[in-house]
């Protein structure tokens, strides 16, 4: 059974999937945030 790896996707020189972890990191307070302020 031949094994294959999928390349890692990069996106301006970083891997992509530290760039999707970063972005959840970064909306979700910032969503929770928001939410918290609009219902002030």
């Amino acid at each position: 059974m031949e094994r294959t790896f999928m390349s890692p996707t990069v996106v301006g020189g970083l891997p992509a999937h530290v760039l999707f972890v970063h972005l959840v990191v970064v909306l979700v307070p910032l969503t929770a945030l928001a939410l918290v302020v609009c219902a002030a």
